[in-house]
């Protein structure tokens, strides 16, 4: 009786992809050079336009390069302490390479276990590091041009079956 009811009740639970999937809010892909962004997906972003992050994040790179190696990988954003809205963690985790950033600005659920927290970062660690080699081949392996942005909807489009072979795997 006990697996009827371990099976129903874990069936009821979302699956770990389906709940990162709800807490993704932007990927952006700008040009290293300018902050330019060259390709943005948002999933939701209340907080007015996103257009200048590609320039936060550049500056991200700038500040860590003049500290030490220059690289970032991830930046979290956190409400005060004594804020009482127990808002979700944001985090940005970045890739970059000498012509694009990548960028995916995500929140964090906390409710996650310590394991899952592993996996989800994995994953999205995963998700950005391929999303940038997946430019690279959508522009031919060129510097990108931020006035030529191409065929976005064919990115967009490669960008979601990547995303959805990730979040698949989770939890797995």
């Amino acid at each position: 009786m006990s697996g009827v009811g371990a099976s129903k009740e874990s069936s009821l639970k979302p699956s770990l992809g389906s709940v990162v999937r709800s807490k993704l809010r932007l990927l952006t892909v700008c040009d290293a050079e300018n902050g330019v962004v060259l390709f943005e997906r948002v999933w939701q972003w209340s907080e007015g336009n996103p257009a200048g992050l590609g320039n936060l994040v550049r500056s991200f790179f700038q500040i860590a390069k003049q500290l030490d190696h220059g690289m970032v990988s991830r930046v979290v954003f956190e409400q005060p302490i004594d804020d009482d809205t127990h808002e979700p963690r944001m985090q940005m985790l970045c890739t970059k390479n000498r012509e694009i950033v990548v960028a995916l600005f995500y929140d964090e659920d906390l409710l996650y276990s310590a394991d899952e927290a592993s996996d989800v970062h994995a994953a999205m660690r995963q998700f950005i590091e391929q999303s940038r080699e997946l430019w690279r081949k959508h522009t031919g392996l060129q510097v990108p041009q931020p006035e030529v942005k191409g065929d976005d909807q064919h990115f967009d489009d490669t960008i979601d079956g990547l995303l959805q072979r990730i979040l698949d795997g989770l939890g797995s």
